[in-house]
């Protein structure tokens, strides 16, 4: 399996883990400081040229009133790195973070996340990505 085809499943996998911490760590709490005005996407993805990590946006639609940054990984750093999920997860949250500072949104949140996330899935067996032969 190509270095790539191996970062995708982890991204996919890890992603969706996330979301549902994220949306259940969220749901009725305080850490928006009542910002409901807009709804706020991160769209995360990765490409081959990117050598570091980026935030970019918020491209923001008024229409549909949404804010979406976009959360630009480093390819290399990652599918390279010996522990290619804790690298991932690494670039991850400090980009999820970097959002929040530009939003004036608490971040406390995001390290309870990133412990939970860590902790299920780092060491799991589940979220293990072996080559085929």
């Amino acid at each position: 399996m190509k270095p790539l085809e191996k970062f995708g499943q982890l991204k996919t996998k890890a992603d969706f883990l996330l979301q549902r911490k994220l949306i259940v760590a969220l749901f009725n709490k305080e850490a928006f400081n009542g910002k409901d005005e807009f709804d706020l996407g991160v769209i995360i993805t990765t490409g081959t040229q990117v050598k570091v990590r980026e935030v970019k946006g918020p491209d923001i639609s008024k229409r549909f009133k949404v804010k979406d940054y976009a959360l630009w990984m480093p390819y290399h750093k990652i599918v390279e790195s010996d522990d290619m999920l804790r690298s991932y997860l690494y670039h991850l949250f400090e980009g999820i973070n970097e959002v929040f500072l530009k939003e004036n949104i608490s971040t406390d949140v995001i390290a309870k996340v990133k412990k939970a996330v860590e902790e299920q899935v780092l060491y799991n067996k589940d979220y293990e990505f072996v080559t085929p032969k």
